[in-house]
């Protein structure tokens, strides 16, 4: 299986990030030192990019998926997170959005819904 994420994107501090595209990769944020690239790319623009998903806060890490214990290249954003999944390569799905609500919910109301919360 190729692989088109780095095992790390470590930057040190006294790089300056490139301004450059390279082949399938987005300029490198001035704000966050990160890049977009591989699928997360064509996922990013064709899903609103900048404006829709935020700034990357990370390059492509190795990330356990809660929900069914497998382990993705992830890369996160200010407003999602990527998952590439290998099981769609070569299908829309290959890029989804990872379940944040579902991951994020129990840590932040470990007792469910707060009384007093309006119904839809």
């Amino acid at each position: 299986m190729t692989r088109w994420w780095p095992e790390t994107e470590a930057r040190s501090s006294t790089q300056r990030p490139s301004r450059s595209i390279g082949a399938g990769s987005f300029p490198c944020s001035v704000q966050t030192g990160q890049r977009v690239c591989g699928p997360f790319l064509a996922y990013w623009l064709s899903h609103g990019g900048l404006t829709q998903q935020g700034l990357p806060l990370t390059g492509a890490i190795l990330e356990t998926n809660p929900t069914n214990g497998l382990t993705y290249p992830t890369q996160c954003f200010e407003r999602a997170r990527f998952e590439h999944h290998y099981e769609f390569l070569g299908t829309p799905n290959d890029v989804i959005p990872g379940p944040l609500g579902r991951e994020q919910f129990p840590t932040k109301y470990p007792n469910g819904v707060p009384s007093g919360s309006p119904r839809p």
